[in-house]
């Protein structure tokens, strides 16, 4: 098991970056403190070796400066522009094409989704820059250049520290403004790196800004945009209809992808609470308070999804384990209350067989055009505290499901 209290502030532990310290526990000051450890690797790199290869990386003079463009270049740098949770978000066509030129910098290789046909058609021909990915088919020099020669006015960042990040490209500076935004909810550790972060007063409270090494960009109301009205148009409707019954008028997908343990809930009319996030999302004290919550409600079920599919064994054996303590606590509760053998405790009906693990579901994934309607058959979505829902808490909020969450003191709650 993980010592909380014994990680060292250089990061070393999380041996994939820092955004797998954001599932843990820890606080701001020593997730900020851990990211710029790392990024202080990667700019003395950047003061070394790689600027030698790179050379100069002169900036580009703004709009209404002399010898200034006529629009604001804005690059776009990302892994996840096709079927991934960045990918669906597709904002890119809504900048103004008077006032801004977009050039997206796409860090992989068409996977053959509508997610990367829909992302390359939302900017101008020649703009859509494909590169492959980071390390293999493009180096950080190379990224650098690429950017530098399209004369960037403003780099945005939309991975942070998620796999295949681009913090090596940005301490080289190919760009006079660099931006981090969408991916992770953290900072890069150093303004070397990155000078602003995108975000919203409630993601990030003002008592927080000492906690990231950018200036804060603040804006009102959210700093999650997405493009659902056009590409999810067809769900709040049909969500509504199947809540309302109405299946003629909105035909439901297929029963398949809901567990038969939420089905069997479901049909019995009782409530099924959801949490549609990645697993390593999820920490021992939020999952004992579900188990414990559906031993206290006979009649609910909870629904996660198989990301990935091979957590469940592990999450059942665990349910497994906290309905056999909670069986065994249940006598002690029953005698301090007085209640004795023959009371039924809160706990009475936490056995293996009639306990919280027979009404825990996993589904697989589901095709885009039809999994947040499917998922609209909940009643509703149960928050991860520790790492808020990103993607998935937009899209059960358009699906119409409302969400419980809670603030917190880390760097993604």
């Amino acid at each position: 098991p993980l010592d909380l209290d014994n990680i060292s502030s250089d990061g070393s532990i999380f041996e994939n970056g820092d955004f797998q310290a954001l599932a843990f526990p820890i606080s701001a000051a020593l997730y900020l403190a851990i990211a710029a450890a790392h990024a202080a690797v990667e700019v003395r790199k950047a003061d070394g070796p790689l600027r030698t290869i790179a050379g100069p990386l002169p900036h580009p003079s703004g709009p209404g400066l002399p010898g200034g463009a006529k629009r604001l270049r804005i690059g776009y740098m990302s892994t996840d522009l096709g079927d991934h949770p960045v990918g669906h978000q597709a904002w890119f066509w809504a900048h103004n094409d008077a006032r801004f030129q977009v050039v997206i910098f796409a860090l992989n290789w068409d996977d053959g989704s509508f997610w990367w046909t829909n992302c390359s058609r939302m900017v101008a021909p020649g703009d859509f820059l494909a590169l492959g990915k980071p390390g293999r088919d493009v180096t950080p020099v190379g990224l650098a250049q690429a950017v530098n020669s399209r004369q960037i006015h403003v780099l945005i960042t939309l991975n942070g520290w998620t796999s295949g990040n681009q913090v090596d490209t940005m301490a080289l500076r190919p760009a006079p403004i660099q931006v981090e935004y969408m991916g992770s909810h953290d900072s890069l550790g150093s303004m070397v790196v990155a000078d602003l972060f995108v975000t919203d007063r409630i993601a990030t409270p003002a008592d927080f800004a000492d906690y990231f090494a950018e200036r804060l960009l603040v804006v009102p109301p959210s700093f999650f945009i997405n493009e659902y009205a056009h590409s999810r148009a067809h769900v709040p409707a049909a969500a509504d209809a199947l809540f309302e019954g109405h299946s003629d008028m909105a035909p439901p997908p297929k029963s398949s992808g809901v567990p038969p343990e939420v089905a069997a809930v479901q049909n019995r009319g009782g409530v099924v609470a959801c949490n549609f996030n990645q697993l390593f999302k999820l920490d021992p004290p939020t999952l004992r308070g579900w188990l414990r919550l559906l031993r206290r409600v006979p009649d609910a079920a909870m629904w996660l999804l198989q990301l990935p599919a091979s957590a469940e064994a592990r999450l059942r054996i665990f349910a497994r384990e906290d309905d056999l303590a909670s069986a065994s606590a249940s006598p002690r509760r029953d005698r301090a209350s007085g209640r004795g053998r023959g009371g039924r405790g809160l706990h009475a009906s936490a056995s293996p067989q009639e306990g919280a693990e027979g009404r825990v579901g996993f589904s697989g994934r589901v095709g885009w055009q039809d999994h947040l309607v499917l998922k609209a058959r909940a009643n509703l979505s149960l928050d991860s505290p520790v790492f808020n829902s990103h993607t998935s808490g937009v899209d059960m909020l358009w699906a119409g499901v409302p969400m419980l969450t809670l603030p917190g003191e880390t760097m993604s709650s």
